[in-house]
């Protein structure tokens, strides 16, 4: 029987340590245009490389779907450390589900039992849509309410912006990039080592893929961006 190990993240230098550059390019968005991915991405358990769980083109980041975010095994997810308690990410996915089986976005993740997930895929309802869900400690939570059905074509940019304890997901899927608000203001305190006890992945935001029947639906995700921003007045509890 397959050992399942606890989750932990890999640096991108891991899977090739000698042939890595390692690169930090101070810059807040990332086109993926080096012949390497930056060192500050890692992935869950697993090197990153074309054999497993991605496939990095050096025009923009494809990555091939596997198992559920709650994977100990199989996962496609490439993520960015945190690194202060005011920033936003942002990144676009191109993907065409073929069933409620795949899904693509932007997760703000923490480990496998408790993470929040923005993402494109397929509702019998709703056609090709977008989702958030959350999960803490296991205890599933859709946003249904939330949910809204997507252009069948075309790529659809995610964000989200964190304030301290406060955390928003934003969508674009028009042809004038207008920003919307999706979901609710989300609780980001759960994404911590207080919330969960003895964790030690600490908390990051990535791009995922998922693809629960065949393993071999692709999304591409042309950049990723992440900024630190100005520190905003704590609301009170």
């Amino acid at each position: 029987d397959e050992v399942v190990e606890p989750p932990s993240f890999l640096n991108s230098r891991d899977a090739d340590s000698a042939n890595v550059e390692e690169r930090f390019s101070g810059e807040p968005i990332d086109h993926f245009d080096q012949d390497q991915l930056g060192i500050d991405y890692q992935s869950l358990r697993i090197p990153i490389d074309d054999r497993r769980c991605s496939w990095y083109r050096g025009r923009g980041l494809s990555l091939r779907g596997q198992g559920p975010l709650t994977s100990n095994h199989h996962q496609s997810i490439i993520a960015r450390r945190i690194q202060s308690f005011n920033c936003e990410v942002e990144t676009a996915v191109s993907f065409a589900p073929e069933n409620y089986h795949q899904m693509a976005g932007l997760t703000a993740f923490y480990d496998t039992s408790t993470h929040y997930y923005l993402y494109v895929s397929r509702d019998p309802s709703l056609g090709r849509c977008l989702k958030l869900l959350k999960l803490d400690r296991g205890v599933h939570t859709l946003y249904e309410d939330s949910a809204i059905s997507l252009p069948e074509t075309g790529r659809v940019r995610l964000g989200a912006k964190l304030n301290i304890n406060t955390l928003q997901f934003r969508y674009s899927a028009d042809q004038n990039d207008q920003w919307q608000l999706i979901g609710p203001e989300l609780d980001a305190s759960i994404l911590s080592d207080d919330h969960l006890e003895l964790g030690f992945t600490g908390a990051f935001f990535g791009m995922a893929v998922q693809d629960l029947e065949t393993y071999g639906a692709w999304a591409d995700f042309p950049y990723f961006k992440y900024k630190e921003t100005p520190e905003e007045a704590v609301r009170e509890t």
